[in-house]
């Protein structure tokens, strides 16, 4: 065996001078990105596990650009689990600083985080991650939801304008289960795709994902394939963190992590995606 001398790096491989016979000792072959996940095309990635300053309020993007989630309420943060909590009247959103990551008319997205319910059967339980309102005459259609729903757990990623659509076939959510209240961590992932044809908007075909497993798929009819318009916990169209009154869909819940990218994630990436964030909540 060689005499045992100075590290060296071949691209991303680190070569210790050691040798077995002629053989070169290569160790650490890869150097790990900055996180364990698809990089290509992640626009925002809340880390509940930093960059987060309660007495200021914000959540920073901690990766992919400057745009922040400003929280409101003054909700928890425990920095050893990595965990936001959030009552009915607390939550966040994300500001568009400078400038909105809005997918409402994106060819293709995918958000993916882990997210539950808390406290009691009792408490509020609407939605969770949801898109934010905005002005204009498409303010009422940002009816985009991704997760938790009514009591229950439902994939509801963007439907285009549901309630007021002027497709009726908009007015249906990708997948809704009848599972009853419980306080587990899941790990939601929605994508959608679709062709933009000046003056035409074509169907989008939207997918879900639970726990990196493929759920189900469907076709959204609409003149406006809406994404989300930004982020956010009990804000947006259908909740109102402020006030918490019953016709609003608030929650008490807890979110850990939030990816958006600007692609389509393939079945393998976001199961790569989704472990990681699992595994970050003890699933």
């Amino acid at each position: 065996m060689g005499d045992i001398g100075t590290q060296y790096f071949l691209g991303n491989e680190e070569i210790i001078n050691s040798y077995v016979g002629d053989t070169p000792i290569i160790i650490n072959p890869f150097v790990p990105p900055p996180y364990p996940i698809p990089l290509d095309g992640l626009v925002m990635f809340l880390d509940g596990q930093k960059n987060v300053d309660t007495s200021s309020g914000y959540w920073y993007n901690s990766y992919g650009g400057n745009v922040t989630a400003s929280l409101f309420g003054s909700p928890t943060w425990d920095s050893g689990t990595g965990v936001l909590s959030f009552t009915h009247q607390q939550g966040f959103e994300t500001k568009p600083t400078p400038g909105a990551i809005d997918l409402t008319y994106t060819p293709e997205y995918t958000v993916i985080y882990s997210g539950r319910y808390t406290g009691a059967i009792t408490d509020k339980h609407g939605r969770i991650l949801v898109s934010l309102s905005n002005t204009g005459p498409t303010n009422l259609l940002r009816n985009w939801s991704l997760g938790n729903y009514s009591g229950s757990y439902a994939g509801l990623p963007g439907v285009g304008p549901a309630y007021i659509a002027p497709d009726p076939v908009v007015g249906k959510f990708v997948f809704q289960p009848s599972g009853s209240y419980d306080t587990n961590w899941r790990i939601f992932a929605a994508t959608a795709e679709w062709n933009d044809i000046p003056g035409v908007h074509d169907p989008r075909t939207q997918s879900l994902y639970l726990n990196g497993e493929f759920i189900t798929s469907s076709v959204t009819s609409s003149v406006y394939p809406a994404g989300p318009y930004g982020v956010g916990v009990n804000t947006g169209s259908y909740t109102d963190g402020i006030v918490g009154s019953s016709v609003y869909e608030n929650s008490n819940c807890e979110v850990a992590d939030i990816l958006i990218y600007n692609k389509l994630l393939n079945a393998d990436e976001i199961l790569s995606a989704s472990l990681f964030l699992a595994n970050r909540v003890g699933i």
